[in-house]
């Protein structure tokens, strides 16, 4: 989620993960007059649960979360 809805124009949110066993697309858009966007992670299987640190950032802003994989 941006701190303001998009604007005058689209803005480019630029991702990143921390652990390859959770794999983020490169980057979004978010539209102008929007304040958020989603984007899809892709795991893989773990044998113990890992952590990856999910980043995106716009605007010279970065927001992180920490995304657990549990194993099966």
């Amino acid at each position: 989620k941006l701190e303001c809805k998009a604007g005058p124009g689209p803005i480019t949110v630029t991702l990143g993960s921390s652990n390859a066993v959770a794999s983020v697309p490169g980057s979004i858009v978010i539209p102008a007059g929007v304040q958020s966007g989603t984007f899809q992670v892709t795991t893989t299987p773990v044998v113990s649960t890992t952590k990856a640190t999910l980043s995106a950032t716009a605007n010279g802003i970065t927001k992180t979360k920490t995304l657990s994989v549990i194993a099966p």
